[in-house]
């Protein structure tokens, strides 16, 4: 009797041990334990279901220096957060996590506690969970967009917008379009995937087109320095500033931010030439604080956990592969030892 066991993709099928010569044998067993592609949406789900009836709500702590999802089942949990996002949030066109309704926030933070066991500071807790859900639900519009731009590049608009792809609804498809993708404001705001040029950005957040008036004195100041910098650094050889770059140098760090823009700071500021930074008479910017490297190992701790999750799972279903190996030579009527490195007295 065989069975199929369901598990990860591999890149190839595991080799059975080397003591076991019984090709045929061996090859109907690697065909009835064939692996199939591991399951999304619901199915994952009902995976996630099964692991919570054999061992209760899963621990997940948030420790406040990560302010993070951390430990065993912290890629559950980033994976779940993705499919109730998916399932819950109707008008995927909403400018943010903070614009979706709280009618559908409150019932999906509790199918996510009714599965894990958080432990952390309440507001760390909340804040992960919150910083997660905008991620999953931003990139996850991110992905359909890609997909428009590239059904109307090779089939024309009029059928990128009769043709969603399977997993939302029409209603959903034109809304995205309407609202966002093909929304004069939203394309000036987007530009294309291109961050604004810094001091028009920051002149568009800082000064009042009605009265003719800077927010402070000092945000005037800034946006000439700003100026200033770009000009400078527009002339022939030399290299422009990133958005990032430009913040750093006018208006300073700040942990976890960057000013004028409200992103997080990436390893570009951190490698910027001290020297193009000197012709300009500017001092080279500190290192980075506390704050902003844990900022940075939040990431990498999510990817981490990821692959760790992965290769327990690839572990768990070789186990299965080798379970249903045994049972079927034995049936056969092999009675050798597998999967050590030497043969039994009987071979």
């Amino acid at each position: 009797m065989t069975r199929s066991t369901p598990h990860l993709v591999v890149e190839s099928q595991p080799s059975p041990p080397h003591n076991v010569e019984i090709q045929s044998e061996a090859a109907a067993v690697s065909s009835a334990v064939a692996p199939n592609r591991r399951g999304r949406g619901i199915s994952r789900g009902l995976e996630l279901q099964r692991l919570v009836e054999n061992k209760g709500k899963l621990l997940v702590p948030i420790p406040p220096e990560y302010r993070a999802p951390v430990g065993t089942y912290a890629s559950k949990l980033v994976s779940k957060i993705g499919v109730e996002v998916r399932a819950q949030v109707e008008d995927l066109s909403v400018k943010s996590w903070k614009a979706v309704d709280e009618g559908i926030k409150a019932p999906l933070l509790q199918s996510l506690k009714d599965q894990f066991d958080f432990e952390g500071d309440p507001i760390d807790v909340n804040k992960a969970i919150t910083s997660r859900c905008g991620r999953r639900l931003s990139d996850y519009t991110h992905r359909l967009y890609e997909k428009f731009k590239k059904l109307k590049a090779t089939k024309g608009e009029a059928y990128a917008r009769s043709h969603p792809p399977p997993q939302i609804a029409m209603e959903q498809w034109t809304r995205l379009i309407e609202k966002k993708w093909t929304n004069k404001d939203w394309l000036a705001l987007k530009n294309e995937g291109q961050l604004p040029k810094l001091p028009e950005f920051y002149k568009s957040t800082h000064y009042n087109d009605g009265t003719g008036e800077w927010i402070a004195p000092k945000c005037q100041t800034n946006y000439e320095e700003m100026v200033g910098v770009d000009a400078a650094l527009n002339q022939e050889g030399a290299t422009p500033f990133t958005g990032e770059q430009m913040s750093v140098t006018v208006l300073n760090k700040r942990p976890g931010y960057v000013k004028g823009l409200g992103l997080r700071p990436t390893s570009s500021i951190r490698t910027t030439s001290e020297s193009t930074l000197k012709a300009l008479g500017l001092r080279p910017s500190s290192s980075a604080t506390t704050h902003e490297y844990v900022s940075c190992l939040e990431t990498k701790i999510e990817s981490q956990n990821e692959t760790i999750e992965k290769l327990l799972e690839a572990n768990r279903q070789q186990q299965k592969i080798n379970a249903s190996m045994m049972e079927f030579l034995i049936e056969k009527g092999y009675t050798g030892h597998v999967g050590s490195a030497e043969t039994s007295s009987n071979d």
